[in-house]
């Protein structure tokens, strides 16, 4: 995803978030302005990944805060795990295949 498109997506959600919305495993969320919607899904491995948010709450790998990722469709709205999804897998990696 272009650092033009990645910011504000991730702005509209954080701001979401503030208000009260609670992000779900599973969860399609759209947007008022880009034609592409995101699914939230849990991240198998955050201890191998997120080192400044566990220094920060002082926690080991094994212990680590969880996160989400937010995986976008394709230009014909597919994920990838529909059948025809047409990015290439290293443009954006899967829960769980991206180690630091």
């Amino acid at each position: 995803m272009s650092p033009h498109d990645a910011g504000p997506v991730i702005n509209t959600v954080a701001e979401r978030v503030r208000a009260g919305h609670v992000l779900t495993v599973g969860e399609v969320v759209t947007f008022d302005d880009w034609t592409h919607r995101v699914t939230v899904e849990e991240v198998p491995n955050p201890g191998e990944i997120l080192f400044s948010a566990n220094g920060h709450y002082g926690l080991p790998p094994f212990a680590s805060v969880p996160a989400f990722q937010l995986t976008y469709d394709d230009l014909e709205g597919r994920f990838p795990w529909d059948e025809g999804y047409s990015r290439p897998s290293w443009l954006q990696p899967r829960p769980g295949g991206f180690r630091a």
